[in-house]
């Protein structure tokens, strides 16, 4: 198959003059579509196998070409592509019975209203369309696998764009502009800032505006809530210590920190301290009718979402140093050697370490999200702070795992020990990467299922008394509830 290089006459050239090339995102995907041409001609397989050949590979096409004629079973394995070359461009339930029960809502439909990827395990176009919508985002849209738990066939994107319940953008295009070279550095194509989904570019350029401006924490809300105005000349006191005798710096003058007045009226006619609302009248009278009487909360918020945002920013930081320790040569090797066994055999750790990393990025910006909320939505607040509690604490127990249980294990402990570690540390990672795609998918949403479903009344299916309402079905699967 020849390729069109004709197109990027203009990247040669500046090449020749700046030593590198600048490609847009069309010619990303241009580059995208020769690659998966040119695997498609050669293997003679359709583009949507080619696809997902290349993601698993890193769209490395040497790589996928050599594994490919090296052991073309082991590569079919690992890529949930069929032995069989027929069933690999089939789409559509393989069997010829006419009536069929789906595995998920147990009900029964004609051949028509049945699908399933090669395996066979027959599903209705409402399940699938349900479970398109509840896994599938840029990051892993050429790994979806068939429903059934037990399954590893492959999902390719013929099938996605057949049976999703909504239209998709082309696979080559992001759905984020996040980008992620192979240093763990990440950034936004579209801004440049570091990588920020969900959160929009708009939002991202707003909030670290208010940082550098110091709005999030600004001097006046700072003022109101930490200091009272001296009562002669009117410049704003803090008290930080010591007893209510207070003696301003600027005009000499000593009065009562309680009551404000001259300290010797206070102790001859007793002190008559004043309330939280006088005090802030007295605010408002000096410091300008602008101020309003809830800074003092409002400073509490801004402070809260500042010191959560730079907490995970923190934390996110030293597990990206981790990251790349533990992805060194030299790491990997050592515990080949010691435990011995294969490379291979330790590349959980670095799953697990890439999916804290991207936690705490997801958790930094969530809260950006949850800080431009509303404050007269309380049920998306509620439920924003349910899910991110929920990604909070399986985080927080992965990274455990990972940071103190690891070092134990890999010291002191046993052969079994260490297998048993592994399994676990494996289904920790996964369990909190599906509550982080839960997230990090409502918060894409706008949270739209808490404004259109009610979970009141809502019943459980119930395969024993054949209770299988597809409204009630399609609520909990979009809240993230599992029955």
């Amino acid at each position: 198959m020849e390729t069109d290089y004709d197109d990027y006459s203009h990247i040669a050239e500046e090449e020749n003059d700046n030593h590198f090339s600048v490609l847009t995102e069309s010619d990303i995907k241009l580059l995208q579509n020769n690659d998966i041409n040119h695997i498609s001609s050669i293997l003679s397989i359709s583009k949507a196998t080619s696809s997902l050949l290349l993601s698993r590979y890193n769209w490395n096409i040497t790589q996928v070409m050599e594994s490919w004629f090296d052991n073309q079973q082991k590569v079919q394995k690992i890529t949930g592509l069929s032995s069989n070359q027929s069933q690999i461009q089939q789409l559509g339930f393989p069997i010829s019975s006419q009536i069929h029960t789906c595995d998920i809502c147990f009900e029964t439909f004609s051949k028509d209203d049945i699908k399933s990827s090669w395996c066979g395990h027959p599903f209705c176009i409402d399940c699938w369309n349900q479970y398109i919508d509840t896994n599938i985002d840029d990051r892993n849209f050429f790994e979806l696998r068939c429903p059934q738990p037990s399954c590893n066939a492959a999902v390719d994107e013929d099938m996605i764009y057949q049976l999703a319940n909504y239209n998709l953008p082309d696979s080559s295009s992001r759905l984020n502009h996040d980008v992620r070279c192979l240093c763990y550095h990440s950034f936004c194509w579209n801004c440049g800032e570091e990588a920020h989904a969900p959160v929009d570019c708009e939002t991202v350029a707003k909030w670290m505006g208010n940082i550098s401006s110091d709005i999030v924490i600004s001097t006046n809300t700072w003022i109101i809530a930490n200091t009272k105005p001296c009562p002669n000349c009117k410049i704003p006191i803090q008290k930080n210590e010591g007893c209510h005798l207070m003696n301003c710096r600027l005009c000499k003058f000593i009065f009562c920190w309680l009551c404000l007045r001259d300290y010797t009226i206070c102790r001859k006619e007793h002190c008559k301290k004043l309330n939280v609302e006088q005090v802030q009248k007295l605010q408002q009278e000096t410091y300008g009718d602008e101020i309003q009487i809830n800074i003092s909360r409002n400073l509490e918020r801004d402070t809260y979402c500042y010191e959560s945002w730079t907490k995970n920013e923190i934390s996110r930081k030293k597990a990206l140093s981790k990251l790349i320790e533990i992805s060194s040569k030299v790491y990997i090797t050592s515990l080949s050697i010691s435990r011995e066994k294969p490379e291979g055999y330790f590349v959980f750790i670095k799953d697990a370490w890439k999916q804290i990393v991207e936690g705490r990025r997801i958790l930094k910006w969530a809260d950006v999200y949850g800080y431009n909320l509303p404050e007269n939505e309380n049920a998306k607040i509620e439920f924003f702070e349910h899910i991110k509690g929920m990604s909070q604490v399986a985080l927080d127990k992965l990274q455990h795992s990972a940071e103190t249980e690891l070092g134990k294990v890999l010291n002191d402990g046993s052969e079994k020990e260490f297998c048993d570690f592994r399994s676990n540390l494996i289904n920790l990672t996964s369990v909190t990467k599906r509550y982080f795609m839960n997230l990090d998918k409502e918060l894409e949403n706008g949270f739209d299922v808490v404004s259109v479903k009610k979970y009141t009344g809502v019943k459980r299916v119930s395969r024993e008394t054949g209770d299988n309402s597809n409204q009630n079905r399609n609520t909990r699967r979009r809240s993230g509830i599992q029955v």
